[in-house]
Order: C-alpha cells, then sequence, then structure tokens
C-alpha cells in the first residue's frame, strides 16, 4: 500500500483550521486530523488514514489540500476503479457522505447504532453532486475500509 509523505506542519492540510504566524504558510499535518502525527510530526499517511479523516471531520473534504485529495483519486484509480465492470471518464467528481441510523430492538429495548460512509464517483459533467446518479459507490465499513 502506498503512503503519502508530506511535511510537517502547524497549518494543516487536512482541516485548514491551525495556522502559523507570523512566520509565513506552512503546509503537513495536524494531530486532529491525522492521530498518527501526535507522536511523529513526520509520519507517512496511508489511504486509511485520509478515509478516516475526510468520515471524521467535519467539512475537511471541502477544504482539504489537493495533495491529498489526488493522493485518494490515485488510490481509488489504481485499486478499486479496476473492479468495476464500467470504464471512468477522466475528469470524473468525487463527492463523500455518511448515513447514521439506529436500529431499535421492540422485544428488548436495545438500540443499536449503525454508520454507513460511502465515496461516490459522478461523471464529469454533473452539476449537484449530491442529487446525480453516481457512476460507482464505494461503501465503507466502521473501521474506513473500502467494502
Amino acid at each position: 500500500m502506498s503512503t503519502l509523505k508530506l511535511n510537517s506542519s502547524i497549518n494543516c492540510l487536512g482541516c485548514d483550521v491551525m495556522r502559523q504566524y507570523p512566520n509565513g504558510f506552512r503546509t503537513g499535518l495536524c494531530f486532529m486530523c491525522f492521530p498518527r502525527s501526535i507522536d511523529n510530526r513526520n509520519c507517512e499517511i496511508n489511504f486509511n488514514d485520509i478515509l478516516k479523516m475526510l468520515f471524521t471531520r467535519k467539512n475537511s473534504f471541502l477544504r482539504c489540500d489537493q495533495k491529498i485529495i489526488d493522493f485518494l483519486r490515485k488510490e481509488l484509480e489504481d485499486n478499486y476503479f479496476k473492479r468495476l465492470s464500467k470504464p471512468i471518464p477522466k475528469g470524473y467528481m468525487l463527492n463523500i457522505g455518511k448515513n447514521h441510523y439506529e436500529d431499535h430492538n421492540l422485544v428488548t429495548g436495545e438500540s443499536t447504532k449503525y454508520w454507513r460512509g460511502c465515496i461516490m464517483v459522478i461523471e464529469p459533467g454533473a452539476n449537484d453532486a449530491d442529487n446525480d446518479v453516481p457512476l460507482a459507490v464505494f461503501h465503507l465499513d466502521k473501521n474506513f475500509n473500502i467494502v
């Protein structure tokens, strides 16, 4: 599995919340988006780390640095698009979504919470990523692995 190497910094490439002043703009990781960077500021992040960040940090997909999005695209193209029955056209768009729901057992009264995330591949000319029919959908399990 390939990894992404990013320089350490106070300004995060994932959430774009932390910044360094007045020394200038720097890029890298923050411990909120990539918890493994707490112990090692120069750590290499993998595909699973990026999926965790995208699905646990609010609005991170919209603010994420292009290097991380490009890494996500490359991993999908190299490892997951090959499994699809139809080829994905160049210029495709990505969208992520997640659903939270509960299952209530009427007999025992127990409640079980479920989480389901997905990465949608949308055609290049789509106007509304939330309502257009995706070309492919990759679902994630609770450990942020694509199933």
